[in-house]
């Protein structure tokens, strides 16, 4: 009978543990303003102004609630970034150098005091970042404020929540939108004030009014591709800054001359909600010079508003001119 061999076992492979490097994520923080130790600001890159004795970076939701009236200002001129911004009422906080970058970290900033951009300084909203303008904030642009794609900035209804953009400042959006939430109430505009400027590329803007001053620095090209659901208050001569956009609401045009030849045409992608509106007082047409509403053109005159014609009006079909009933509103033509 023949031999049976023996069965040989596998030995069982040895186990070495090994380390795996993992991808290095910075977790988001809250980083709180001392209020107890500096109860009326100081210097945003102070780490013992903070609790914890860091200031924020570009990881962290900072957070500062003053109790009574203070203000806290960043004022190296190298760039820092934050998570989001949260302020009380009592809160001003400047961006007094540098830049500062408000980047996304998930968490939505809600600024409820006054916020000062500084001549020479940036404080720019980028990709992802969301801000909420609480009711009475306002944000004073003498630099640049640039809200960046797809970031949002909304209004909470209220008092007169204001972005105002003065001399040597400019705002700057490029594929973002100004938004509001809560029930209407008061007035929350943008105000490009003498000497601002306004750049805007494929955004939208929902707020109840974007106000142009005479004296902004304005030019055309300067806003392209962007949807206006709101009043646009603009002097005449800005009025080919806004060809080539998407969509309009009401126009209305401020001065009170036409200085060569003015032509309105339908603004807009889709015109079907545009209007020009004439608001009371007097404008005039004067001696060698013509207005002209195009075919498919809205014009609409407020209660006292009052056209002098010196020169020619033209109205071309099917364009329409309505006026609501009020206090003497005329179209008077002259020698």
């Amino acid at each position: 009978m023949a031999r049976r061999r023996p069965t040989r076992k596998n030995s069982p492979s040895p186990f070495r543990p090994s380390i795996e490097a993992l991808e290095a994520r910075d977790v988001p923080a809250t980083i709180t303003w001392d209020v107890a130790g500096h109860a009326t600001g100081g210097d945003w890159s102070v780490g013992a102004n903070w609790v914890g004795g860091t200031a924020p970076t570009a990881a962290d939701d900072a957070v500062i609630t003053l109790t009574k009236a203070g203000t806290v200002g960043y004022n190296l001129s190298t760039p820092t970034g934050v998570g989001s911004i949260t302020t009380s009422s009592f809160t001003t906080f400047n961006v007094n150098k540098g830049t500062v970058t408000v980047a996304a970290s998930g968490s939505t900033g809600f600024l409820s005091g006054s916020v000062n951009v500084a001549s020479g300084a940036t404080l720019e909203v980028n990709a992802g970042a969301k801000v909420q303008l609480n009711p009475a904030a306002v944000v004073n642009v003498g630099g640049i404020l640039s809200v960046d794609s797809p970031a949002s900035f909304v209004v909470r209804y209220g008092d007169y929540t204001n972005v105002n953009v003065t001399s040597g400042g400019l705002l700057k959006v490029n594929n973002a939108s100004f938004t509001t939430v809560g029930s209407p109430s008061y007035a929350n505009k943008i105000v490009i004030g003498s000497g601002g400027n306004f750049k805007s590329t494929n955004s939208t803007f929902a707020w109840d009014a974007v106000t142009l001053d005479a004296n902004a620095t304005v030019s055309v090209g300067d806003v392209t591709t962007s949807a206006f659901d709101t009043t646009v208050t603009t002097p005449v001569k800005f009025e080919p800054v806004f060809v080539g956009n998407k969509r309009f609401r009401d126009v209305l045009l401020t001065g009170t001359t036409v200085q060569s030849v003015l032509t309105l045409d339908p603004l807009g992608i889709d015109a079907s909600q545009q209007r020009y509106v004439f608001p009371q007082g007097t404008f005039t047409v004067a001696a060698g010079t013509a207005m002209n509403f195009t075919a498919g053109t809205k014009v609409f005159f407020q209660p006292a508003a009052v056209v002098n014609v010196g020169g020619i009006l033209s109205v071309e079909s099917p364009a329409s001119v309505v006026v609501r009933y009020g206090d003497y509103t005329n179209v008077n033509v002259t020698s």
